[in-house]
């Protein structure tokens, strides 16, 4: 390449261009693939970018090329700080211009950010990622199968006496976090407050049991999380999902299940 790549943050004038590069190379590397894009719609992308940099704990680094008369946003990586566990949100790179070195000098950032434990999560079909994601030192931790459908489980489980399905508000995020920690003892208090943005198109949903919260959902989407007590608790927010979704024909409900825990 015999332009000038230039690293640099990422800035709200920089939304638009963002946004396109993250549509375009999820969009290619799930055509090739034949797999869902997580990205369906520039819109989608434009949605969940603008939140980003509303967001002070999430950062943002992008790669311009440089040419004589213009420059253009080819690689973008956004990676959040707000909990125990840091994690790598975001990566793009234009497909144009993929194998020229721009995925190593977003990971590069990587180090200038992070001071404790990060994670991400990688489609295992894209073994362009995987090596770019080992070289900056990742290990393979989980693997997690993917499960999606467009309808609500049937029939509805009943809610029992003393039991109540209802929106979650912001007095809600300590509880949540509590039973989370309890369930998978990490906290994820910051990113529950972040999830509660009123920009943010899911809204969270909990159960509560005898006036003590047992279960949530952040959305069972693939930006959503899903934590509950039992495995009935849970039946309860999956035979609900078009009230928590609205219309499934038109956004799947996704499950990650630990392939270890469900073999």
């Amino acid at each position: 390449m015999d332009q000038d790549l230039i690293v640099r943050p990422g800035t709200i004038e920089d939304e638009s261009d963002i946004a396109r590069t993250i549509h375009l190379a999820f969009t290619e590397v799930a055509t090739r693939h034949g797999a869902p894009a997580e990205f369906g719609t520039l819109e989608t992308c434009e949605r969940v970018v603008k939140l980003e940099f509303k967001i002070e704990s999430i950062k943002c680094f992008v790669v311009e090329v440089k040419g004589e008369l213009s420059s253009k946003i080819v690689g973008v990586v956004f990676v959040s700080h707000y909990d125990e566990v840091q994690g790598v949100e975001i990566v793009a790179v234009d497909p144009a211009f993929q194998g020229h070195g721009i995925g190593k000098l977003l990971m590069g950032q990587l180090d200038k950010i992070f001071n404790r434990s990060m994670s991400l999560v990688q489609d295992a079909f894209n073994v362009v990622s995987f090596s770019l994601y080992a070289m900056a030192g990742f290990e393979l931790k989980e693997t997690l199968t993917v499960l999606t459908t467009h309808h609500a489980l049937e029939p509805e489980v009943p809610l029992d006496q003393g039991e109540v399905f209802r929106l979650m508000v912001e007095d809600d995020v300590p509880a949540c976090d509590n039973l989370h920690k309890r369930v998978n003892g990490v906290s994820r208090q910051n990113e529950l407050r972040m999830l509660l943005h009123p920009e943010n198109a899911e809204k969270g949903h909990v159960l509560v049991r005898n006036n003590e919260i047992v279960g949530y959902s952040m959305g069972i989407t693939y930006w959503g999380h899903t934590c509950c007590a039992s495995t009935r608790d849970f039946t309860i927010f999956a035979t609900r999902l078009d009230k928590i979704h609205g219309d499934l024909a038109k956004k799947p409900v996704v499950l990650y299940l630990p392939a270890r825990r469900y073999p």
